[in-house]
């Protein structure tokens, strides 16, 4: 008798089980979100930058990070397509070093085409990575005093507001 119980108690207990269908979450499941974004700053049709998120994995070291970003610069002419980024170092303070190739140096811009190339870059990196709020510019693991003798590149520099589209 107390097996034909347990019988009925597990049959009822089956019935009544309400399953969620294959392939679905639980809802009250958390998932982890593998992805992160990093900013590109590409020039615009006027004097200003557009902002361009794209997804990367959040297990991705800082250093291909970096290179992605770089690549899409590239991509976007916002840099010299032969313009390597040897290495890059976070410094104290949020310092970030960004050695790149003498490349950078072999367009001759205007005025607003350095502009555009250093803070393309500035921009960009500091919008990326979160602990970084100032780029310090290495050519050839050299600090240079300018690229092309408009923007004063000796000293670190911030991120620039002025020049976001609005």
């Amino acid at each position: 008798m107390a097996i034909f119980i347990c019988i009925a108690l597990l049959g009822l207990g089956f019935l009544f089980y309400e399953a969620p269908e294959r392939g679905t979450e639980p809802q009250d499941a958390v998932i982890p979100n593998d992805k992160e974004s990093l900013f590109i700053f590409v020039p615009g049709e006027k004097n200003d930058f557009d902002k361009k998120a794209v997804e990367v994995r959040r297990t991705l070291s800082e250093r291909a990070k970096a290179d992605y970003l770089f690549g899409e610069l590239r991509k976007a002419k916002a840099i010299p397509a032969s313009a390597k980024l040897q290495q890059l170092a976070f410094g104290e303070d949020g310092m970030l070093y960004l050695d790149v190739s003498r490349a950078i140096l072999e367009q001759q811009l205007d005025a607003r085409g350095e502009i555009r190339v250093v803070y393309a870059l500035t921009n960009s990196f500091i919008a990326s990575f979160r602990e970084v709020n100032r780029v310090q510019f290495l050519v050839d693991g050299h600090p240079v005093h300018t690229l092309f003798g408009v923007v004063y590149t000796y000293a670190p520099l911030p991120f620039n507001n002025d020049l976001q589209e609005e």
